[in-house]
């Protein structure tokens, strides 16, 4: 069965106080988009906040697909061109370095 993952916005403002208030996020495994909405929509009957009357606004339906991108590839490479940038520039001030001192001192 395909995962899905559902951004649920309540009805109305929400707070004033948090970032994303009157959202939630719900990851489960449906046969479809619409039988996974079905299930989003038994389980907040009662809005996000179990109000006595139903409350959901928005629900955003995505389906995992497995193409992600796995996020410690990402930071290993970011790490080797990051040690290779640091290298080169150590390399490069020194070699600035170098050509100052040569020019001092071969005068």
């Amino acid at each position: 069965m395909p995962t899905y993952v559902a951004l649920i916005t309540g009805c109305g403002e929400g707070c004033d106080y948090t970032l994303a208030c009157n959202k939630t996020w719900e990851v489960g495994t449906a046969e479809s988009k619409e039988a996974f909405l079905e299930d989003i929509r038994e389980q907040y009957e009662y809005g996000l906040d179990g109000d006595a009357e139903p409350r959901l606004d928005v629900v955003e339906i995505f389906e995992i697909n497995g193409t992600g991108t796995r996020y410690d590839d990402l930071y290993h490479r970011y790490m080797s061109e990051w040690r290779a940038y640091q290298e080169k520039k150590k390399e490069d001030d020194e070699r600035k370095q170098y050509e100052k001192l040569k020019e001092k001192f071969e005068k």
